[in-house]
């Protein structure tokens, strides 16, 4: 730095170290304004406020820098304000059709509670008339066996056998095995009129039923009363 050459502002002429006025014009000389005024390719001096030399063109070490740093600020603060600018926009459509679904799923509830209503009427509807169609089934079943039982005179198969009992003297012995077929007589034509009830038959089908039954019944008993003579 001591050997830097160093020039007057005013004439641009030469100043030997530690000179404090110019020998040619009598300009001050000032220490700290010496060193920056000086070309750093050809050593020239330079005027204050020019950006590169007058005798080779370099461009001046002091100045070049600084305009470089306020360029590259303004294009990041040209770019930052940019960015948040666009992304408000896309939520606006995006709201609309989210206003449309709660509709939908309220109508696909109402829909599914609809539906369940539904069910559930014809649900108690067909326990209603199951339990309907059930309950007169017991006493009518219960009264028909009744009938058959407290009307046993109905059948000519007892009045043909009391004037066959009052004739002979001795009573015939009754086979096991006829009565074991009056029994099972009895037991399938009960069981086939009881059937006949639960379905809902009715006419003729259920009377001859019940006629057999009533019967096969007679039958069974009568050979009851004879065994026990």
């Amino acid at each position: 730095m001591t050997n830097t050459p160093r020039f007057c502002r005013q004439c641009g002429g030469g100043l030997s170290p530690g000179q404090r006025f110019c020998k040619s014009c009598g300009q001050p000389v000032e220490a700290k304004a010496a060193a920056p005024e000086a070309c750093p390719g050809c050593g020239s001096p330079l005027r204050q406020g020019v950006a590169f030399c007058t005798v080779c063109g370099q461009a001046a070490t002091g100045q070049a820098p600084p305009a470089a740093k306020p360029q590259a600020v303004k294009v990041q603060t040209a770019e930052q304000p940019a960015r948040p600018a666009t992304p408000p926009p896309p939520p606006k459509p995006q709201a609309r059709p989210a206003a449309g679904q709660p509709g939908r799923s309220k109508a696909l509830v109402l829909g599914v509670a609809a539906g369940a209503v539904v069910l559930i009427v014809i649900g108690a509807a067909a326990v209603y008339m199951l339990t309907r169609t059930d309950k007169p089934e017991a006493p009518s079943i219960a009264k028909a066996v009744q009938e058959a039982v407290s009307r046993p005179e109905v059948s000519p198969a007892k009045e043909s056998a009391r004037p066959d009992n009052s004739a002979p003297s001795r009573p015939a012995a009754v086979d096991p095995a006829q009565a074991s077929r009056a029994k099972a007589e009895l037991e399938q034509t009960q069981q086939s009129y009881l059937a006949l009830r639960r379905q809902g038959v009715e006419g003729v089908q259920v009377e001859r039923s019940l006629t057999t039954y009533r019967q096969a019944y007679n039958r069974y008993f009568d050979l009851r009363k004879q065994a026990a003579r």
